[in-house]
């Protein structure tokens, strides 16, 4: 993956991937059946699970052809079969009606999890949205056993971001200071403070485990989360608007903290915060030093090759699972009526933004 993604636009992340959105607004014209359209939904899902990305885009509106490729596509179910195994069927679909558009939800069952992939229609029959992500669960969140609450206490801050206040956290472990301190720092895509997908709160686990062993943790809201709708509207959205000036931000008020060692600071970034904290640390050379998890250090094509061949390995794996078992992989079979889900407090986070409103 390329470290150099100042030509990424909007957020895109090249990393490894878990779901992608895309909403272009205004529909007007004619309309088609609901049962048509989840007609074509389940083809289009069928054959988007098949390699077959290109014709998704062929009906999708000008604007969000502008914005995704065969190749991002591609790779967008490349990672989301990397975290979610192998596909194995789809389960149900579902039609709704949405701001004047037609929203088909096709959930599936994959080897791991239970995938909710939903299509977004305009009167026009165009496809204007696209959303990969965990179907809905009942599981609730609960804290891992390395969490020790009596250790720590949650403190609520704000980081002001020239003028992009974004709400926080940090975890100070008790007891006398001063103590060290990470800044987390995500990966593209909109992103609560805890990191929150499905039952999962990644970034809350981190930094109260953390905290529980002495090391004081500041998460806070990504500026795509926190200012969505005010995002929306600049027409360049560079690494530093997504990620960087806030990380930096974030840090240089960390020192000011109570407890907190100014002279012991440090950046800990996820896939694309990962990419981007060796230009953290750059920018801020009183960082003494940075922590990556599953940064980027090959291109996207080379990435896409590579979770192609994990995904096909995945599912090979599968059918000889089925094979040996006699297992089905069809609605009825038990799996895909429980649902496998993505359940846990591990969940690997990885997303994908493209905004072409």
């Amino acid at each position: 993956m390329n470290t150099d993604v100042r030509s990424t636009r909007r957020g895109i992340c090249r990393a490894d991937i878990l779901w992608i959105a895309l909403l272009v607004m205004g529909a007007s014209g004619p309309g088609q059946s609901a049962v048509s359209l989840t007609n074509t939904a389940q083809d289009l899902v069928t054959g988007l699970m098949q390699g077959d990305a290109a014709a998704i885009l062929s009906r999708a509106r000008p604007r969000v052809r502008q914005e995704l490729s065969v190749a991002q596509l591609k790779l967008a179910v490349a990672g989301l079969q990397a975290t979610a195994g192998a596909f194995n069927s789809q389960v149900s679909s579902r039609h709704e009606k949405a701001q004047g558009f037609d929203v088909v939800i096709v959930t599936c069952e994959f080897e791991r999890a239970m995938v909710d992939i939903q299509l977004v229609f305009d009167a026009h029959q165009r496809i204007a949205g696209l959303n990969l992500r965990p179907a809905a669960t009942t599981q609730h969140y609960s804290s891992p056993a390395y969490v020790e609450p009596e250790s720590f206490r949650n403190q609520d801050i704000v980081v002001d971001a020239d003028g992009w206040p974004l709400p926080g956290t940090v975890a100070i472990p008790n007891g006398e200071g001063p103590v060290p301190l990470i800044v987390l720092v995500y990966g593209s895509g909109p992103s609560d403070r805890d990191a929150t997908f499905g039952p999962n709160k990644v970034f809350k686990d981190l930094a109260e485990g953390l905290a529980s062993h002495g090391v004081a943790a500041l998460r806070f809201e990504k500026r795509t989360f926190a200012h969505a709708a005010r995002i929306a509207a600049p027409t360049e959205f560079t690494p530093n608007d997504e990620l960087i000036d806030d990380a930096l931000a974030t840090v240089v008020l960390a020192r000011t903290l109570p407890m907190i060692d100014g002279k012991r600071g440090y950046v800990l970034g996820h896939s694309l915060g990962g990419t981007l904290a060796p230009r953290i640390a750059q920018a801020d050379p009183l960082l003494a030093g940075i922590i990556v998890m599953a940064g980027a250090v090959r291109s996207m094509e080379q990435s896409i090759v590579d979770q192609r061949a994990i995904s096909l390995s995945s599912m090979v794996r599968s059918m000889r699972v089925s094979a040996s078992d006699g297992s089905r992989t069809d609605p009825a079979h038990p799996r895909a009526a429980g649902g496998a889900g993505l359940s846990g407090n591990h969940c690997r986070l990885r997303s994908m933004e493209v905004s072409t409103a």
